[in-house]
């Protein structure tokens, strides 16, 4: 049951035979360096790619970077997931865009105003 899920949820987004597979999002459809990265390291486990890999580090990594953040660092690593998140998909467009805009605006935007309640 748990692996029929996986793969009908992560699987199939990064299955460059189903649903995803678009020559316009970042890993496209050719054969190259991509392919080194998007290509899983064993046959038919999607999970196991370099890129999709690299981002699980990333994310497990994040939690240690979070501790003791303020809210607008938090909106930008929130963000920076989420922009991570389209780099291991296959269909990374720009609809996506919708999931890391608002955590980029609070981030940056409260920043600027943080600094100017400091002076």
């Amino acid at each position: 049951m748990i692996s029929t899920i996986v793969h009908e949820t992560q699987g199939h987004q990064q299955d460059a035979n189903a649903y995803g597979s678009s020559p316009f999002g970042f890993w496209g459809l050719r054969d190259d360096v991509r392919a080194l990265l998007r290509d899983p390291l064993v046959a038919g486990q999607p999970n196991t790619s370099p890129a999709f890999l690299l981002f699980a580090a990333f994310v497990i990594g994040s939690f240690f970077v979070a501790r003791g953040r303020t809210e607008v660092q938090l909106a930008l690593l929130t963000g920076a997931l989420a922009i991570g998140t389209q780099l291991w998909k296959i269909h990374g467009t720009g609809v996506y865009v919708a999931w890391y805009y608002g955590f980029l605006l609070l981030g940056f935007l409260g920043h600027r105003q943080a600094q100017q309640k400091n002076y």
